[in-house]
């Protein structure tokens, strides 16, 4: 899961947004001190307690509205960690001029000719702008895939094991 964590340093000013799925850690980045991710009520609660009370040898973020704020405004860069969403797999197609659906890899270019259908829904026509595919393959690392295709065929009915599916896979590279 390590292609899911991202590590950067942010210089704070204005709010920053990040389409994050768990935050892990972060640290200011002068003094190396931890910023604990806390409620926005918590932090709320912190302004009235001397002792928690967020401070640059301890230093606070919460999430308000979509938007990561650090507190208090005296840290100006800090170094942050978090696992991110990964990017929605999709599968890009054209329709041909019999009706045909053909799928695209990644990075295939179609040339139009008259009446193809795009995976919009336009219809084009010969001379048209080539057509980069859109499609975003599942950036799950190798050794998960076995775990996927397992779910998957068993949301399906199928039910298999590890070495089941291994075995059959085998099988179906020996043709």
């Amino acid at each position: 899961m390590d292609e899911f964590v991202v590590n950067e340093t942010i210089t704070v000013g204005d709010p920053f947004t990040y389409d994050y799925a768990y935050w892990k850690t972060g640290t200011e980045t002068v003094t190396n001190n931890r910023i604990e991710f806390v409620a926005e009520d918590e932090y709320s609660d912190r302004l009235d307690d001397s002792i928690m009370l967020p401070s640059a040898s301890a230093p606070v973020a919460f999430e308000r509205a979509g938007v990561v704020v650090i507190k208090p405004d005296t840290v100006t860069s800090v170094n942050v960690s978090y696992f991110r969403y990964p990017e929605k797999p999709f599968c890009d197609y054209y329709i041909d001029v019999n009706g045909e659906i053909q799928f695209l890899d990644v990075g295939d270019v179609h040339t139009w000719v008259d009446d193809e259908i795009d995976s919009v829904g336009t219809t084009h026509h010969a001379g048209d702008a080539d057509w980069d595919s859109l499609t975003t393959e599942l950036e799950f690392n190798e050794d998960l895939h076995l775990e996927y295709v397992l779910t998957i065929i068993s949301m399906a009915g199928i039910k298999l094991d590890k070495i089941q599916l291994t075995q059959y896979a085998e099988e179906i590279q020996k043709k």
